[in-house]
């Protein structure tokens, strides 16, 4: 969640009556309220957790916003995140990724900051080994070219796989 950014700036603004933010800093989620603002932050519920130990409950969920986060998952957590949260959606629910991904590897690591850049293809093979199935996918356009391009991907329950 960092902040709440996304949830301030674009989740809300769209008429989304609750929004949680998941954010395993607990520094950074009790500065999202005051960042969030004093007509929204009611509306949100602050969850202090690694998407690693986030267990959302099923059927919660209309949309599920994950940006820039997923490069602090191995694979496997990665999957069985996916996996979680395709049960948290709601009949219709969508998951929307936003991240970053490197153009012509696999995937790369960062040592400084643990993380883990993927590329478009590799991210699109672990999504194919969830429950979910894309939507859409499209590249930003306006982002500088000397940062890695990047990706975002909605998704959908995949009514095939039940």
């Amino acid at each position: 969640a960092g902040i709440g950014r996304v949830s301030k700036g674009l989740l809300l603004p769209l008429g989304f009556r609750r929004c949680d933010l998941v954010e395993p800093s607990a520094r950074i989620l009790e500065a999202a309220p005051e960042y969030i603002g004093e007509l929204h932050a009611s509306d949100c519920r602050y969850i202090c957790s690694s998407l690693q130990d986030f267990y959302p409950s099923a059927n919660t969920y209309n949309l599920v916003w994950i940006q820039w986060v997923n490069i602090y998952l191995t694979d496997l957590d990665f999957v069985r995140f996916f996996n979680r949260v395709g049960k948290s959606l709601k009949p219709g629910g969508i998951v929307v990724i936003k991240e970053n991904v490197c153009d012509d590897q696999a995937f790369i690591v960062d040592r400084d900051d643990s993380s883990l850049s993927r590329s478009l293809p590799y991210l699109l093979s672990l999504l194919e080994q969830t429950q979910l199935k894309v939507i859409k996918k499209c590249m930003e356009d306006k982002f500088p070219e000397d940062l890695f391009p990047v990706a975002m991907i909605a998704l959908e329950i995949d009514e095939s796989d039940e």
